[in-house]
């Protein structure tokens, strides 16, 4: 029994679908991240303000499309630059014009703005629209060897969707993922050419050419027929009665007489026109849909070539292959004919076939080539270099991609200057290459991929300081500036590759790059040619954007030392206030990026107020502090504006000054008839503020109330700050029991919440379900709780209760969403209850936050609506790296607070129903914690089950032991604790960096010596204290490229909330979803202090934490489980008692100069533990061992290092089932000892 409603299951275009709120949301959540991360033009100040009023919009939305009237907002022009090829012309007076080549600037590309409103509504068209659609088109992931039967021809602008057994598409219309991945599908399309062509070499006759022929369609998006693009739609809509898809009718209609705003037809004119004609009816290139609406006006079309396969064209020239991307078709024919009949015959063919649909090929971009066997495409290049960056590499295999990437930069001018000639005289072809891909095509990726590797190759170095800390440029420095240069000039010759400009400045943000550059579009700008000046339009809007959304926020170690990005902000700064100053010089696509960039900036034009926008003028009085703005504005653009302003402010001070005085000026303003606020929106505003921003609210309470302003005493007001708990404190001193009990949220708001670890909240829910049905929300600030013992809470064997009656909220601050129904609500109000007691906050949809506030500026992208349709329950959403709890409760959360759209993970939860079922799988859940309870050192254990897709013969770990020579032990009194000094900060990265080089390198050897290795590697472990917190990117990466779990010591740290600073290992853990990879990362804590780390360094251990993992061939069973320790705790002989029934594998982080005392250690503990254990010591003592209870000396001692002061890399295969009682044939069938007395592997 599903707890959504059925009719969220599968999507329809019926009116119940169309108009409902949560499909709407979904739709907008969609389409705002798409534009936000693909369209140049992206009005970012729009997407920020409809992220606020989202809940209102759905509202207005629904009834729009609901009623008898949809009124689209008018399409606005955006001339984008076409590929044109520019150049330095000298003149008379020596200076050289940047210009297009021969004067002539090429008609611009049609864009269009699109309204989110309108978006959204296609966006839920499509999404409805998608199963049936995708169904048809077939699964692109397909094998090319059935592709034919499985009919699929179409790779460009697919949907991510998922295939069943009968490939059938299901769009997991819940998630953020809108289109699967260009590269991927582009990839595919165009390896599908050249194995059809491959695969007839063996059957053609001799006398038959095997042929590879390219087609471009002419204006494709703009010469679609509307009109007949509905009819199409309307066709696959059949199967819902007319009467029921009144709404997908009115919208199609609508959609057929969009019209363009007033005005663009003559900018149309001046701009984009080739010829006479009109601005262009067809499907708006902008709009998110778009490229799925394309793909539905071809689908009969794609069809139809398919079904032609392996026939005759013009009754001489057989079909082998035909497949699509976008407007890019390419085909593979076999004939007897010469390359020109070939090409004619297939042109005439193809605009037959596409004459019914209003569309023509482009004549000038038809190319015929002999397809040779041994002649590889550019495409097979960038499959490589794609292959060898899509984890991370080693600095030296960096720089050699690096010089294949500036080769396709030199390869994409030298297509361009000689043009592909005609000639089929087989001499004439022995050096050409085989282009199949196109030039622009080819800058793009070597500009992306140049500054993927530059990145990465940042994280195998740091920069080096000089006496005043400042840092010193280096040869990375130096060869990023070199290569920002070589990309800023290959945009030169055609500025439609704007990419090239943002990478190149990003990489290299000095005013001495940017001035040149503005200068030019400055000069640009001011000539009579409108083509021009819209070029030089479209890249300043390109690099105000780019300034706002990346360079502005980026952390200054990711740019070289002698760049000077403060400067080269402010240049822009100083630009974009021109740009504003003056409206008639610039159209209002620039003028909205320079605004948007200076409110990242907290910067404005001061004494001149901007007509055109009056909410920017708002925001920036806020960011300034202004105590007296004018009071003529809505409601709901002030809720938006303050939330804005909080969000772009670098210092939130003036922010929170602002706002109290506005508000203590409207509380005192009486009334109820006039357009200006009143006292009497106090109380709605301050709600809005609250359930947005819990913070910004509170901010405003403590300053307001601290100086005696008078609209905090407001009586609505009081009461909001009642409902908010705002004064209900944390309980103060050491938990105690008290026989009245204690209000549940004054524990919750305690650092030390014991209601944020896993088994305490199970417990408390239990007793909860027993006693409240949850139709209401659980009232924490006013339901008390009693423990006999909150000390061993965790180990859940203590009397936890209720004190009294439980107090539900029957109008809480942050509801549950509408569409949660039937025996859901209560299930969702449980689901609200876990998070509330987890978060220790009220506002149960929020994560905790463990970043400062910094310059980073990625967009007002959630509010309590959007939450609803997204959380994060993540252990480390919700707690952070040091969150107490398991994946288990994870997914449990997930399944309870599940939204539309979203499958669940798993069937572990499915047989939860309602609050009976639940207490079952509670219960049991239970029996499994008290079981992993860790008694003897007396804390709970907690389970992370992984399944890195090992295949079923998988026998053994590969392993391997890092003994890293940094930070020496002297380092600690030297340089500090944490280590934070500036000077050991670059060396010690460096130091982990090439130590994490080293053992790519040393995985490499070993596999080029045995070729039954891969260069896969399952664990990797590090000494105690070994890295930096900062640093773990670069570990990250490592386990990227290798796939392997990493266990590593990290320096001193602080934790927010603990008292500390505390010595941790941190687990790293690589987890593949759908999406792509990501990490699981959780710490794990030492309780036992050495002698040197006394009096400074605090004992932190609440959990231990296992990692399991999961093996395909059992996947019944208990995994292959490893845990670990911090040196000085695996000499606790409670511990190792504790685990040695848990775990399969014993890990041991150490920095330990008593090497001898420690190898008898793991003599004893190998042996009484019964499993493999690993001991990792720093290079500095050497000593590092890996042993296991076999019975023979020689494979009992699997490795050991010897030696002091020297860095070392040993790896070795620990077998999985060798200690188990599983998996009899998958043992190594070396002898093992006899078991200890009394040991029950259980």
């Amino acid at each position: 029994m599903a707890l959504l409603h059925n009719r969220f299951s599968v999507l329809q275009v019926s009116d119940e679908c169309l108009t409902d709120e949560v499909v709407l949301a979904q739709a907008w959540k969609k389409a705002q991240s798409y534009i936000r991360s693909t369209n140049s033009y992206a009005d970012n100040f729009e997407l920020d303000r409809s992220t606020i009023s989202l809940a209102s919009n759905l509202n207005v939305w629904k009834k729009e499309l609901s009623s008898k009237n949809i009124n689209l907002t008018p399409l606005r022009l955006v001339p984008s630059p076409k590929t044109t090829e520019w150049l330095f012309n000298d003149t008379t007076s020596g200076y050289q014009n940047w210009e297009p080549k021969d004067g002539i600037t090429s008609p611009l590309r049609p864009l269009a703005h699109v309204e989110i409103k309108e978006q959204t509504f296609f966006t839920a068209l499509m999404m409805c629209f998608a199963d049936i659609v995708e169904t048809e088109q077939g699964d692109t992931a397909a094998n090319l060897s059935t592709v034919h039967d499985k009919k699929v021809v179409n790779y460009g602008n697919r949907l991510y969707c998922q295939y069943d057994e009968n490939d059938n598409a299901c769009f997991p219309w819940g998630n953020t993922t809108l289109y699967s991945k260009y590269f991927t599908d582009y990839q595919r399309f165009l390896d599908r050419p050249d194995y059809f062509s491959r695969k007839v070499l063996l059957s053609k006759s001799p006398d038959e050419k095997v042929f590879q022929v390219s087609f471009d369609i002419s204006k494709f998006y703009d010469c679609i027929d509307r009109t007949k693009l509905t009819q199409k739609l309307t066709a696959l809509a059949l199967q819902i009665p007319e009467e029921k898809r009144t709404t997908l009718t009115k919208l199609l209609s609508e959609f057929v007489s969009w019209a363009w705003k007033e005005g663009d037809e003559e900018l149309y004119q001046d701009l984009c026109q080739k010829d006479s004609e009109n601005l262009p009816l067809g499907v708006p290139q902008g709009l998110v849909a778009g490229g799925f609406l394309a793909n539905v006006y071809l689908l009969d079309f794609d069809k139809a070539l398919h079904n032609v396969i392996g026939n005759l064209v013009q009754s001489k020239h057989r079909v082998v292959d035909y497949c699509r991307y976008v407007d890019d078709v390419r085909m593979v024919i076999v004939s007897k004919e010469s390359k020109q009949t070939v090409q004619d015959d297939l042109v005439s063919y193809f605009n037959k076939q596409l004459e019914p649909l209003g569309l023509e090929l482009n004549d000038t971009k038809t190319s015929v080539d002999f397809f040779r066997a041994k002649r590889s495409g550019i495409s097979s290049k960038l499959k490589r270099i794609q292959s060898k960056v899509s984890g991370p590499i080693s600095d030296r295999e960096i720089d050699e991609q690096l010089g294949h990437l500036e080769g396709l930069i030199s390869l994409a001018d030298h297509m361009k200057s000689h043009q592909k000639s005609n000639d089929s005289n087989p001499l004439s072809l022995v050096e050409g290459q085989n282009h199949d891909v196109r030039g622009d095509t080819l800058v793009r990726f070597a500009a992306n991929k140049i500054h993927k590797l530059l990145k990465e190759k940042r994280s195998f170095y740091a920069q080096n300081i000089d006496t005043n800390n400042i840092p010193i440029a280096g040869s990375w420095d130096f060869l990023q500036e070199r290569l920002a240069r070589k990309l800023i000039g290959c945009w030169t010759k055609d500025p439609s590759l704007s990419v090239l400009l943002k990478k190149g400045v990003e990489l290299f943000p000095d005013i001495c790059i940017v001035r040149p550059i503005i200068e030019q579009l400055k000069d640009v700008h001011s000539r009579d040619d409108k083509k021009q000046v819209h070029v030089a339009e479209y890249c300043l809007c390109e690099l105000f954007r780019h300034a706002s959304t990346l360079i502005h926020g980026r952390e200054s170690w990711s740019f070289p030392a002698h760049a000077d990005r403060s400067g080269m902000l402010e240049y822009l700064q100083l630009l974009a206030n021109d740009v504003i100053d003056d409206e008639s010089k610039f159209s209002l696509n620039v003028r909205e990026q320079a605004r948007f960039f200076l409110l990242v900036r907290n910067d404005s034009p001061l004494d001149t107020l901007n007509k055109e926008d009056k909410n920017f003028n708002f925001i920036s009085k806020l960011l300034k502090g202004f105590r007296n703005i004018a009071n003529d504005i809505s409601k709901e653009d002030f809720e938006i504006n303050v939330l804005l302003a909080y969000q772009f402010a670098r210092d939130p001070q003036p922010v929170i000054r602002s706002v109290s005085c506005f508000l203590e000026k409207i509380s005192k303003k009486k009334g109820e008839k006039t357009s200006s606020l009143t006292s009497t929106s106090l109380q709605p505003i301050c709600e809005t503020l609250a359930v947005q921003s819990f913070t910004l609210f509170h901010e405003l309470i403590s300053y307001s109330s601290n100086i005696d302003m008078q609209w905090v005493l407001h009586p609505n007001v009081k009461a909001l700050i009642d409902k908010t708990c705002l004064y209900q404190n944390a309980l103060g001193g050491d938990l105690e029991s008290d026989e009245h009990g204690i209000a549940l949220l004054s524990i919750l708001k305690r650092a030390d919440n014991p209601f944020s670890q896993e088994n305490a909240v199970i417990h408390l829910l239990i007793k909860a379900l027993k006693q409240y049905d949850f139709i209401q929300p659980l009232d924490v600030s006013k339901t008390k709780v009693i423990c006999d013992n909150w000390s061993k809470i965790q180990g859940l064997k203590t009397e936890l209760d209720f004190v009294g009656a439980i107090k539900s909220d029957p109008r809480p601050l942050f509801p549950i969403p509408k569409w949660v129904e039937g025996n859901h609500i209560a299930l969702y109000n449980v689901g609200v209850f876990v998070r509330t007691c987890l978060l220790g906050q009220l506002d149960w949809s929020s994560s905790r936050s463990f970043k400062q506030r910094g310059n980073t500026f990625t967009g007002l992208n959630t509010s309590h609506t959007k939450r609803l349709l997204g959380m994060m329950h993540s252990p480390e959403s919700i707690g952070g790296e040091s969150a107490a709890m398991s994946s288990w409760l994870s997914g449990l959360l997930f399944y309870l607070l599940q939204w539309p759209g979203m499958k669940s993970k798993g069937t572990e939860f499915k047989s939860i129903v309602d609050i009976s079922t639940l207490l079952d799988v509670l219960n049991k859940r239970l029996d499994e914690q008290k079981n992993m309870y860790c008694k003897l050192s007396q804390m709970p254990g907690y389970v992370e089950e992984v399944d890195l897709g090992w295949n079923k013969s998988k026998k053994s770990l590969h392993v391997v032991m890092v003994q890293s020579l940094m930070p020496l032990k002297a380092d600690f009194t030297k340089y500090g604790l944490t280590l934070e000094h500036p000077k050991y900060r670059a060396k010690h990265r460096k130091h982990v960096a090439s130590v994490a080089e080293l053992i790519l390198h040393k995985v490499h050897s070993q596999t080029t010596a045995n070729e039954k290795r891969t260069d896969d590697i399952d664990l990797i472990v590090w000494p105690e204290l070994a890295v930096h917190s900062d640093d773990t990117d670069i570990l990250k990466r490592l386990s990227d490229k290798t796939g392997a779990i990493i266990f590593t010591g990290l320096n001193f740290i602080k934790q927010k909330g603990i008292n500390g600073p505390n010595n941790v290992a941190k687990w790293i853990i690589p987890n593949k979803t759908a999406n792509g990879r990501s990490f699981i990362e959780r710490l794990q804590g030492k309780q036992h202090m050495m002698k040197d780390e006394k009096g400074q360094i605090q004992p932190w251990r609440p959990y231990q934490l296992f990692v399991e993992l999961k093996h395909p061939a059992f996947p019944l069973e208990k995994g292959f489980t490893l845990t670990g320790s911090i040196c000085f705790d695996s000499t606790d002989i409670k511990l190792s008692a504790d685990l040695k029934y848990k775990s399969d594998a014993y890990l041991v982080s150490a920095l330990n100069q008593d090497v001898s005392t420690f190898d008898s250690m793991i003599d004893a503990l190998y042996y009484h533990m019964y499993q493999h254990v690993i001991l990792v010591n720093c290079g500095e003592f050497g000593g590092s061992v890996a042993k296991a209870p076999y019975k023979e000396k020689y494979d009992k001692l699997i490795t050991h290092v010897h030696g002091k002061e020297q860095v070392s890399i040993s790896s070795f295969e620990m077998n999985m089932f060798d200690f188990r009682s599983i998996g009899k044939s998958y043992r190594s069938n070396k002898q093992t000892k006899t078991r200890p007395a009394g040991f029950n592997n259980v």
